[in-house]
């Protein structure tokens, strides 16, 4: 489940690496559409994925792009008492790093929202 949710999000942000930032929840007019002509229509592990990486927890968040990297909100942990947003380079999938907070309790949430369910935005 994290890996896909990782392989999903790189899969997707491929081909707007090569476009356009997609700094926020549905890329930059909100639209979820892109203006990328050659993004890919299957793949798998093998196929169109340039990378993909583990989250430290399951989460439903989006992955945006910025600057050449690639953010994503994750639970530290699986209570959600530690949240953090990771950053990776678009290109590589390496961790250029991850920024964290705790929260005093655990909150509730619903089983399948798990508590990464944040999207990021940038300016």
């Amino acid at each position: 489940m994290i890996r896909l949710s990782a392989l999903i999000a790189a899969v997707t942000l491929q081909s707007c690496l090569r476009a356009e930032e997609w700094p926020q929840f549905r890329g930059p007019s909100g639209t979820g559409v892109t203006g990328a002509q050659d993004y890919p229509t299957q793949w798998n592990t093998g196929q169109n994925v340039r990378w993909s990486v583990i989250l430290p927890q399951p989460g439903n968040g989006s992955a945006i792009v910025a600057q050449g990297k690639v953010l994503v909100c994750s639970a530290g942990d699986p209570k959600g008492l530690e949240r953090s947003l990771l950053c990776f380079d678009a290109q590589t999938g390496k961790r250029l790093w991850t920024r964290s907070t705790r929260v005093p309790e655990e909150m509730p949430t619903h089983k399948t929202n798990r508590y990464g369910g944040s999207t990021p935005a940038s300016d």
